[in-house]
């Protein structure tokens, strides 16, 4: 698919640049709750999803070439693979959290079969929503434990990087819009949702 009405080369840098802005600040919030002790990450979960949004857009790249609209999944990615090393001391590890692991590598193995960015992305994405279940459960049952602005500096960074992917091959939009409502829903699930009981729950 050939790009239709792209932004231009500068207002893609300034969307990238801006997203990236709110994503790194996310990242750090984060990584500072993590060194307080005020959260215990699953480091087996990390890096899990580094693999998979890492193998996802260096599929992209690799077959479609670099754009501005990858730069917050690329900084998604980093941030990944920091909190993975950081938790190893902090984290715990359960036995579902393999799993993501499992997935982070059976994505670098559907790319090296297909080399195809179109399927490597979206067994990416498809993966990456199973491994996020356990997260959502856990901020439906209680969502003050899931609670951090964290998540809406990330709506916030993939809702201005949306934008600069106009025009572009459609792959490149897939991964910024499934963050977007990933973010979006648990900002929903740790804000805005109102418990009426705890029967309800």
């Amino acid at each position: 698919m050939e790009k239709t009405f792209p932004l231009s080369s500068a207002g893609q840098l300034v969307f990238g640049v801006t997203a990236g802005i709110f994503l790194i600040m996310a990242m750090l919030i984060y990584i500072k709750n993590l060194l307080k002790g005020d959260i215990t990450p699953r480091p087996i979960s990390w890096i899990g999803w580094f693999l998979l949004m890492g193998v996802s857009i260096y599929s992209q790249i690799m077959e479609k070439g670099f754009e501005w609209g990858q730069v917050t999944t690329i900084i998604s990615i980093i941030g990944c693979l920091i909190i993975f090393l950081l938790s190893l001391r902090k984290g715990v590890i359960k036995e579902e959290d393999w799993g993501c692991l499992g997935f982070g590598m059976m994505c670098g193995f559907v790319y090296l079969v297909t080399r195809d960015a179109w399927i490597t992305t979206g067994f990416g994405i498809a993966a990456d929503l199973l491994i996020a279940i356990p997260t959502f459960k856990n901020a439906w049952d209680k969502p003050e434990s899931e609670r951090s602005i964290a998540w809406i500096l990330g709506f916030m960074g993939y809702a201005i990087t949306l934008p600069s992917c106009f025009g572009l091959n459609i792959v490149y939009f897939l991964f910024p819009f499934y963050l977007f409502w990933l973010n979006a829903f648990m900002v929903y699930l740790t804000y805005l949702r109102k418990q009426k009981s705890p029967s309800k729950i």
